[in-house]
């Protein structure tokens, strides 16, 4: 297990950067012995092999390595760290948003989750587009389980978690659970930014939109040169520096807490013109997610941390694996796989609602009907249902308020459990379109229930979308409100 007095924050790039270590000691030793080794070496000066920078590296001829021992070698081929266990023996497994599971790029298995092993079996990738932690957090046993038959498919010795902008809603409490599950894992957690977020500003220092919105207006590509050159005359802002500040300290907390590894992307510590002039190539032409080269990068950086661990504390042959934690969770979602295994009524359909990014709902063919879908209990305690469902914003909704009702005993129609949802969200200043939970009841172990949803007639239901579901959890009673799983800016395929 990685001992808690070997936590480390660490910034690392290509280019040379400053590596943080609370044991200087060990480093002066460390300098002094590469220093004397040097002295009595033939071998010309040590430097790491870099990823060329340039357009064609963001189109689809961009072809990375998937040999992760050629990441980490000097210009004449010898290892930068002699390992003490072989990349080729661990197991990796990526949580995370939209970047992780691939989105904009050609093909979506050049995201770095599908570099970090040669094998693909030994790589998992369960990165969930538009989602942050909330969900992994509280449905971590379904998650991971998944199809797998074997205990040892379970195991794993890398974890990487990309979840930034979503920090605050649940990242702490998943990567506890991981680490109750995996004590000896290494866990990296990324801090990585995107052109998406970037503000623009007038002269007097307003807000007056969004870098992707000028670009558009403007029809500048982000890797084209006229975008090089009129960005010079944009004013640019980091997002709000408090909100910069709790996610920050909810990451270092969790490393902290949890014995983790931070990356932090290059350019979050210079203004934003400087860090999107010297870093633009690695995004993808959306603003939104990484280009080739930028998922590259990332990889790159994570093996860094790998090697680096691996070099200065033997990994266990055999990890040892934990518990669940604290809670236990069946959780269900269609909302990729268009596959709902629940029974429902009659009138429930599963509808592809965004065919481009093939998401899939459970719904009605109106915004006046009710449906309804059953759950089961398969623990022997008393557990919450949470519900999760689609939302947008800025208010107004464009998906009417409903009443669910989960009927707990339906043998005799008695106990019945009732809240009003609004699929609303008013957290992004920009229109959105997201998933968001709720926690709707208590069913009782070994129970059954009829989740019950009823729009609610009001003058605004008129041109709304019925009501969508995505996915259904039984979980731990310690679990409230799911919170906001994540968000995309794409609006354009709604009606």
């Amino acid at each position: 297990m990685i001992s808690k007095d070997k936590r480390t924050m660490v910034q690392i790039s290509q280019r040379p950067k400053r590596l943080f270590y609370k044991e200087k000691s060990w480093l002066i030793v460390t300098c002094a012995f590469i220093l004397i080794m040097g002295l009595f070496s033939n071998n010309p000066s040590t430097t790491t092999t870099t990823v060329m920078k340039t357009a064609t590296n963001n189109r689809g001829d961009y072809t990375p390595h998937t040999n992760t021992q050629e990441a980490l070698l000097t210009t004449d081929g010898t290892p930068i760290l002699q390992q003490t266990r072989p990349l080729t023996d661990l197991k990796f497994l990526t949580l995370g948003s939209s970047v992780s599971w691939g989105a904009g790029l050609p093909n979506r298995y050049k995201a770095y989750p599908y570099l970090l092993s040669s094998n693909p079996s030994d790589s998992t990738n369960l990165a969930v587009r538009a989602a942050g932690p909330k969900y992994p957090s509280v449905c971590l046993q379904s998650m991971l389980l998944g199809d797998k038959k074997e205990e040892k498919e379970q195991e794993y010795d890398v974890i990487v978690l990309e979840y930034y902008f979503k920090s605050k809603d649940g990242l702490y409490d998943l990567t506890s659970r991981l680490r109750i599950r995996y004590p000896d894992a290494i866990i990296i957690l990324l801090r990585l930014w995107m052109p998406v977020h970037l503000l623009v500003m007038d002269e007097h220092n307003k807000e007056v939109g969004v870098l992707k919105d000028w670009a558009l207006q403007h029809s500048l590509d982000i890797h084209s040169h006229d975008f090089a050159t009129e960005i010079r005359h944009v004013q640019l802002a980091w997002p709000n520096e408090e909100i910069t500040h709790e996610r920050n300290a909810e990451q270092e907390r969790a490393m902290q807490d949890f014995s983790c590894h931070l990356f932090i992307m290059d350019g979050m510590d210079l203004s934003p013109k400087e860090a999107l002039q010297q870093n633009r190539d690695y995004f993808s032409s959306d603003y939104s997610h990484l280009s080739d080269a930028g998922h590259y990068y990332v990889y790159q950086n994570i093996l860094r941390i790998v090697y680096r661990e691996i070099h200065n504390q033997p990994y266990p042959l055999t990890p040892r694996i934990g518990s669940w934690g604290f809670q236990y969770d069946a959780c269900v979602s269609w909302y990729e796989s268009g596959s709902c295994p629940l029974v429902h009524s009659s009138n429930v359909y599963m509808d592809l609602f965004d065919p481009r990014g093939m998401k899939y709902a459970i719904t009605t063919s109106s915004a006046y009907e009710e449906g309804w879908i059953m759950v089961h209990n398969p623990f022997d305690t008393e557990q919450n249902v949470v519900l999760s469902f689609m939302a947008s914003g800025p208010p107004p909704s464009i998906y009417p308020k409903v009443e669910v009702v989960m009927d707990t005993d339906i043998s005799t129609s008695g106990e019945m459990q009732s809240k009003v949802i609004n699929p609303v969200s008013n957290y992004y200043p920009y229109k959105v379109h997201i998933v968001v939970s709720a926690k709707i009841g208590v069913i009782a172990a070994g129970g059954e229930a009829r989740v019950i949803w009823k729009p609610i007639r009001e003058k605004e239901i008129e041109g709304k979308q019925p009501f969508r579901i995505i996915a259904l959890a039984v979980v731990g009673t310690h679990v409230e409100e799911g919170g906001v799983l994540g968000a995309t800016a794409d609006f354009t395929f709604l009606r």
